[in-house]
């Protein structure tokens, strides 16, 4: 099997206000096998998300950091487009930016179909805890322009 990542950097920007956020890395587990389940996701699908009629890659990564009042467990979205036989590196995406314009929350990547990202999303509401966000969705992503863009978000339930 050929690699694709050589190495992965994550830095992480100060944060400038008066009451900085701090930030340590804690866990990142990166797949390396297609057909597991990594938290919630199935982090590495295959399908055309450029129109070329030629399959891209998505690269599901799992982090967990430490941030004020506990753990953090995020997951960022790698596209991989496929140029000429090779994938190159063409964005990445955070489950947070995904979450949006619903609001803040975690989407978790359940299959790709047609060039279309679907995933799960757990959105906070203004009652919730930070640690468990209520309201549930499933979504649905287009990639456009070197980024997913919200096509559809129907709402699962509420824990409420």
């Amino acid at each position: 099997m050929r690699k694709i990542l050589k190495n992965i950097t994550i830095l992480y920007a100060e944060d400038e206000s008066e009451d900085p956020i701090v930030v340590g890395m804690i866990h990142c587990l990166i797949p390396t096998k297609q057909g597991i389940k990594l938290y919630m996701s199935s982090p590495i699908l295959y399908t055309d998300l450029n129109n070329d009629r030629v399959n891209d890659l998505i690269v599901v990564a799992h982090t967990e950091g430490g941030w004020r009042g506990g753990n953090v467990f995020n997951q960022d979205i790698f596209v991989f487009l496929n140029e000429k036989g090779s994938y190159k590196l063409a964005s990445v995406t955070t489950d947070w930016e995904l979450a949006k314009p619903k609001g803040y929350g975690y989407v978790r990547v359940k299959n790709a179909e047609n060039g279309i990202l679907l995933a799960e999303a757990d959105i906070y509401t203004d009652k919730d805890a930070r640690c468990c966000p209520s309201d549930h969705y499933f979504m649905k992503y287009k990639f456009e322009d070197n980024k997913f863009v919200n096509t559809s978000s129907a709402f699962i339930g509420s824990d409420y």
